[in-house]
């Protein structure tokens, strides 16, 4: 089993390797989620987890070198929004997401109501059709 620092450093050769490839094929287009590189599909591709990409250190600062350059030779958008537009902009991703969320809960539950109230339909359909019959048949203990 490798330690951290040894999968770390492994991790930091494969994203050099897969930046040199990206250079040779200059295929950044590919890679491109608006202001910035698609973090998930380098991952998927240099076959390490996206927390990589984030949390070491040497592998992070790569990115962000990755990234400047790329903007300087204009393959990449630079980000000319401000921090509190960045932030609003999370916040509302975030906000978006939990309504998702909820909705999806609320569709469940309303559909589980609405088979659960079909059941109770055809249950008081049989015991009316019971209590017409008793009634009918007059052994019915009338109040």
């Amino acid at each position: 089993m490798a330690s951290g620092k040894q999968i770390a450093k492994e991790n930091v050769a494969k994203f050099d390797a897969w930046i040199e490839e990206r250079r040779i094929t200059n295929d950044w287009a590919k890679y491109i989620r608006g202001t910035q590189l698609n973090r998930s599909e380098i991952a998927q591709e240099c076959m390490f987890a996206t927390s990589a990409l984030r949390q070491n250190p040497a592998v992070k600062a790569m990115l962000e070198d990755l990234e400047k350059e790329l903007i300087k030779k204009k393959i990449l958008k630079p980000d000319i929004r401000t921090a509190t537009e960045k932030a609003t902009a999370s916040r509302s991703s975030q906000n978006h997401s939990l309504q998702n969320n909820r909705i999806s809960h609320l569709e469940q539950k309303s559909a589980l109501l609405r088979a659960e109230n079909e059941a109770l339909k055809q249950s008081l359909k049989r015991y009316e059709m019971f209590e017409q019959h008793l009634t009918d048949t007059g052994r019915m203990i009338k109040p």
